[in-house]
């Protein structure tokens, strides 16, 4: 069905259909080039830096979102200001530049000082807790995800809501409290049901997945993961998909399945490559530096291990660095067998 409305693209975008909405904004933007609207030309350039951001072309992603804050800065539109603020914001976090990041969510909180809209203020709440958590600050994560929670149960926005529940999972199952985490994702997973959320059920679904493996419910894990990854295919969310084929890898892996680890990681890796996405790269690489070490391809282990230890020092991540370094020193014993 073709998209002809700005409402009816947003709810595709939120839903994950991200390949009609970028179809429907390529013949609004088009129309914009020979009849300008500031107003329009602001809410369409947002949406497309949405939609570009999901579909993992994060660089494109930014150039639409500055469009966007030029329209609304020229018509004074502080709610859209604040929404381009926080679509910057969002995409910087993705590229792991977490002080550039910042530095547009600090922008944002100024700005929404003029709105009353909670629920944009709750996703400012929430994309500052991100890039806490990114950051390797737990606590202040933590804080900020509540704060979002606090904020979007008020409201109707049932799609942001479901991703302050699934980051607060997050940020649990990073810190390895896989117990606390769970609540969480399932608080995602059921209201994301209740409203047909493909994209955050999936989301939800990939990190269960990884906090089921951990605990070794290795069967469970798998069924969670496998649902993400026919999700992902569907929605056309790379990035998504990619996150959710690494899990996939790690649970054959788990299973002694090396070859098929192996496929899944190495058509991981091929979905981010080009797209600047390192923490997702590193955590990638990390295992199949695993798989491939124990299929005895020690040379290409040790690609794998240097671009993790490269890109860990590139985005200055304390958790990830510590990760990359203790499994650098430990398999020095195995590189030389």
């Amino acid at each position: 069905m073709a998209l002809e409305t700005i409402e009816e693209i947003e709810k595709a975008i939120d839903e994950g259909n991200i390949p009609d909405a970028i179809k429907a904004l390529e013949i609004i933007l088009d129309s914009l080039e020979k009849e300008k609207d500031e107003a329009l030309s602001g809410k369409a350039n947002y949406l497309m830096g949405k939609a570009q951001s999901r579909a993992g072309n994060l660089s494109v992603s930014v150039q639409y979102f500055l469009r966007s804050l030029e329209s609304y800065n020229i018509i004074k539109d502080e709610t859209g200001i604040s929404k381009a603020l926080l679509g910057l914001g969002k995409v910087h976090r993705w590229r792991s530049d977490f002080n550039m990041a910042e530095e547009y969510l600090n922008s944002f909180f100024t700005r929404s000082k003029n709105i009353s809209d909670l629920a944009l203020i709750g996703q400012g709440y929430l994309e500052l807790g991100i890039v806490k958590a990114e950051s390797g600050n737990n606590e202040k994560a933590i804080f900020n995800f509540r704060c979002a929670i606090n904020a979007l149960v008020t409201t109707d926005n049932d799609y942001q809501l479901s991703r302050a529940y699934q980051s607060l999972g997050e940020v649990f199952k990073r810190d390895g409290q896989y117990d606390s985490a769970l609540p969480s994702l399932y608080s995602c997973i059921k209201l994301s049901k209740k409203v047909g959320l493909n994209r955050n059920f999936a989301y939800a679904s990939t990190s269960i997945g990884e906090c089921l493996l951990k605990i070794d419910d290795i069967d469970n894990a798998k069924v969670h993961v496998t649902a993400a990854v026919k999700m992902f295919e569907s929605t056309g969310d790379m990035i998504g998909l990619s996150d959710a084929l690494r899990v996939l890898g790690s649970i054959e892996r788990a299973k002694g399945k090396l070859t098929e680890a192996k496929d899944h990681l190495v058509k991981a890796l091929d979905l981010i490559q080009e797209k600047d996405i390192p923490t997702n790269e590193i955590l990638i690489r990390l295992e199949l530096f695993e798989v491939v070490l124990s299929e005895g391809e020690k040379s290409v282990a040790k690609q794998h291990l240097s671009k993790a230890v490269e890109l860990a020092e590139r985005i200055k991540n304390p958790a990830l660095i510590k990760r990359v370094e203790d499994l650098k020193e430990k398999s020095e014993y195995r590189f030389s067998r």
